[in-house]
């Protein structure tokens, strides 16, 4: 703490000296045009002047600072009228969607470990921000950074008397943010972001997990394509070009040339429409939820989906379940920001929830077999194991406090088992693509052999 306000003041310090080096005539009104520094010097005439402070002292300190930063500074005085106008909402848009999205998991993550860590130390929300925003800025120098308009941006209204849900709306996950109303009203903040890290940690090393094997495919085929492409368009060329005419091959080489052929006269078009099945496959993912679903979720590529998302799905549950969140609240929750997919697989677990039925029963008759047939075998036995009635109803709060918490213990073994299965599924998508490469790069080889031989005959007879 003490360290963090010592690099702040010999920050003044040091403007100072700039500008008295540079000879300006008011010192003061120099500073006074940079971020922050005018708090500085105030705190540095009044309370701070001695070194001798208290951790109320710095708390404000510290708030004051933050509060007194632009939101986001234009580049040129000249602009500022156009940057708070047209620009700064812009960017601020693009700031929101690019934190709660995927790209923002792993700064998040970084977020909530940090505020679980001040506020379990006792430290209150604004305060827990107001040094957020001096530790991303680095002393108020680097103000466009993420994180730090994040931080900016919320302070106010924490400071003014909002809940932390409140300010945080737009900028988080939705499933975030409902799990801090519930901290809000209820629950214990800090325990509640420690929660959300996990979630968030959780849900980046599966999305990491799935991209990988897919990456694997992608590097391979593109590899294939490259090479393919190199020796039939530029390699061959250079060996025929001494006949000086078109010369017919046989055997190896005859395909070889037909393939060159090909990729030379359908190269492109064969290329944008592999690019396009992919597009349509990615697409589909998300989207397609019909009932032809359930055959493509039998094969690969789209099997790796629904595992994905029902691990992630079983993640989120488990991590509202935790802090107190009743199936029928969670669910509706995951509904609000579900992608189609999922939409179709919990409608009916969904309905069967608001009749009554515990998660795990719902789960096993909504008829989807979502996220996976032994994961619902291994949950029923969990929500079972008491005392419920025959009708899957919810019994009491033993049961209902059973149920959770075998909710998070199944999250927690499947996201191993199926880090596992991924992890095999990838080394295969890795030796099968270096077999397949290899074997591709030793018939061209071999053809091209074939060739070199034909020509070698071909040359000899003409010189007889």
């Amino acid at each position: 703490m003490r360290e963090l306000l010592s690099n702040a003041l010999n920050f003044a310090r040091d403007l100072d000296r700039k500008a008295e080096t540079a000879g300006a005539n008011n010192v003061d009104g120099f500073l006074d045009t940079l971020p922050m520094v005018g708090t500085i010097r105030t705190w540095l005439n009044g309370a701070f002047a001695g070194m001798e402070f208290d951790e109320g002292e710095i708390d404000q300190f510290f708030v004051n600072m933050a509060l007194s930063s632009p939101v986001l500074p234009a580049p040129a005085p000249w602009l500022e009228g156009l940057w708070e106008d047209k620009v700064t909402p812009l960017i601020l848009n693009y700031q929101r969607a690019h934190l709660r999205g995927w790209s923002g998991d792993l700064a998040r993550e970084s977020f909530y470990y940090k505020m679980y860590m001040m506020l379990a130390d006792g430290t209150p929300p604004h305060v827990a921000l107001a040094k957020l925003w001096f530790d991303q800025s680095k002393g108020g120098r680097q103000l466009h950074r993420p994180m730090v308009v994040f931080c900016r941006n919320t302070l106010p209204i924490i400071k003014n008397g909002g809940s932390v849900s409140q300010a945080f709306e737009g900028w988080l996950p939705s499933v975030d943010i409902n799990m801090l109303r519930v901290a809000d009203n209820a629950g214990d903040r800090s325990e509640t972001f420690r929660e959300m890290m996990e979630m968030t940690k959780r849900r980046r090393s599966l999305r990491l997990l799935i991209i990988k094997p897919f990456s694997v495919i992608g590097l391979y085929l593109s590899g294939d394509i490259a090479m393919t492409w190199t020796i039939t368009q530029h390699v061959l060329p250079q060996m025929f070009r001494s006949l000086g005419k078109r010369v017919i091959f046989h055997g190896k080489a005859a395909k070889i040339m037909a393939l060159g052929d090909f990729v030379g006269s359908y190269g492109w078009v064969v290329l944008l429409a592999i690019l396009a099945l992919i597009a349509a496959f990615f697409v589909s993912l998300p989207r397609f939820a019909g009932k032809f679903r359930r055959v493509l979720d039998r094969l690969p590529g789209w099997n790796l989906y629904r595992m994905w998302v029902g691990i992630a799905w079983l993640v989120s549950m488990a991590s509202m379940a935790t802090q107190g969140i009743p199936p029928k609240q969670a669910l509706g929750i995951v509904m609000e920001v579900a992608t189609p997919y999922l939409k179709r697989r919990l409608a009916n677990m969904q309905r069967l929830v608001r009749d009554g039925r515990s998660l795990a029963v719902a789960m096993a008759k909504a008829g989807d077999d979502f996220p996976d047939e032994e994961v619902l075998s291994d949950y029923l036995t969990i929500a079972r194991s008491g005392q419920q009635g025959r009708d899957g109803r919810s019994g009491n709060a033993d049961d209902d406090g059973r149920e959770r918490h075998g909710l998070k213990v199944l999250a927690d073994r499947w996201l191993s088992l199926t880090e596992e299965k991924v992890g095999r599924w990838s080394k295969m998508m890795i030796y099968v693509g270096m077999i397949a490469s290899a074997a591709l790069l030793g018939w061209m080889i071999d053809g091209i052999f074939d060739a070199q031989a034909q020509m070698r005959f071909l040359a000899k007879a003409r010189r007889l």
